[in-house]
């Protein structure tokens, strides 16, 4: 394995360890911080409601959630396609080759280089000789990737949650520009 692959396959693992770990500790944050604001974000969303500017509805079909629209890169297609090959469950003596198999396809409809070479490296497969272009997509990949996770740290939920405790709710309500009161007036008409 050249020494340029080795330090993809480590950058990668990093990279989604930690993306699954922002992203698990995100959650846990949200959903605390939606428990604990929740009549505060309902006062907002009356705010946002009332206002003169119309929003537009959007349909869950309108949304892009990743499958299916998104063009495949063709090195994403290439790494599938020889992945794809050996964890096919008709053919493969991998043990749950199945859900492999649908891992694997849902990396490649949401054209997830990243994810597919994480898989690439877990079944100990090497990866197929690349141009420095290709090397170049990865790269910048996976520093898309940090954004995302550096932008998961910018939401109120994050920054309430790595608050000081006496801090935390006046820093969401800074954060929120609520007027508090408005909000209390509001909560005594609608409790």
């Amino acid at each position: 394995m050249s020494r340029k692959n080795k330090k993809i396959f480590l950058q990668i693992d990093l990279i989604e360890l930690e993306s699954q770990d922002v992203k698990e500790e995100f959650d846990i944050h949200k959903k605390e911080f939606e428990k604990k604001f929740h009549q505060e974000l309902k006062f907002i969303n009356s705010i946002l409601a009332d206002s003169k500017t119309p929003k537009k509805e959007v349909k869950k079909d309108e949304r892009i959630e990743g499958g299916g629209n998104t063009p495949q890169s063709p090195l994403t297609h290439k790494i599938y396609r020889n992945l794809a090959k050996i964890l096919h469950p008709d053919t493969s003596q991998i043990p749950n080759a199945d859900e492999h198999f649908k891992r694997l396809g849902d990396y490649y409809e949401q054209d997830d280089i990243i994810g597919i070479i994480s898989m690439v490296n877990e079944h100990k497969m090497p990866l197929p000789s690349m141009t420095d272009e290709e090397y170049e997509f990865i790269d910048k990949q996976v520093r898309t990737r940090h954004q995302e996770i550096e932008s998961r740290k910018q939401t109120l939920a994050w920054a309430w949650a790595k608050a000081k405790p006496n801090e935390a709710q006046d820093l969401v309500y800074k954060m929120l520009n609520l007027n508090i009161d408005d909000y209390e007036e509001w909560k005594k008409g609608n409790q």
